[in-house]
């Protein structure tokens, strides 16, 4: 199913998009990507929504990912993305178009050599001391403001969606699932391995699909 989610900054919305899976937290992986490699002197051309981003990540702003609308097909997807860009002005958003643009089919896979490039360029980058202190104490300014530390940590950290809720209620409900947690709970090579707080979270949940 796909969704429609926009990236605040700063509590303004400043960009909308369509997406399925974790493609709303691919925007601030390619952000950091971009900050790590400028940080360690490489040439990182960017599009206008990453730069934008980096540009506020390093001035001190709070970024978060929203998911506006979920379980939409594509066409319903896109239809709201173009209506809900059209509800805020354009000197606003970080847009560049009215929202609506399927991408192109994408031609390039990750191979293992595509991977292992990635993985040696990554290992070189953060070899170097001065880069991993830099980026040290650029996250500390994120960590002084306390409307940042409220978010991480506020009352809401740490509670589950109404979605994921839903499903891990919707698993218990089934006798063959709570059959099996219970194989694994009295599986005796295993038992030293799990805390009694573990212990008791599945005795809770297996209660509550009783």
């Amino acid at each position: 199913m796909a969704y429609v989610y926009a990236i605040v900054v700063d509590d303004i919305v400043r960009y909308v998009g369509k997406g399925t899976g974790k493609r709303l937290l691919r925007h601030v992986q390619k952000m950091h990507q971009i900050l790590r490699a400028r940080a360690a002197g490489e040439v990182v051309r960017a599009t206008h929504l990453h730069n934008r981003m980096a540009r506020a990540w390093r001035n001190g702003s709070i970024l978060e990912v929203i998911t506006l609308i979920d379980g939409l097909t594509d066409d319903e997807a896109f239809a709201k993305e173009i209506e809900i860009i059209a509800t805020y002005s354009t000197s606003q958003l970080w847009n560049k178009t009215l929202g609506g643009d399927k991408p192109p089919p994408r031609t390039e896979s990750h191979t293992p050599e595509r991977i292992e490039r990635i993985r040696a360029s990554n290992v070189k980058t953060w070899s170097d001391p001065q880069l991993r202190e830099q980026q040290s104490q650029e996250k500390k300014v994120h960590w002084l403001n306390p409307e940042y530390r409220e978010k991480v940590h506020g009352p809401q950290r740490g509670k589950s969606s109404p979605s994921r809720s839903a499903a891990a209620t919707a698993r218990w409900a089934r006798p063959e699932f709570c059959e099996m947690m219970d194989q694994i709970h009295n599986d005796p090579s295993r038992k030293d391995e799990r805390s009694n707080r573990t212990r008791r979270g599945w005795e809770t949940r297996r209660a509550k699909a009783k």
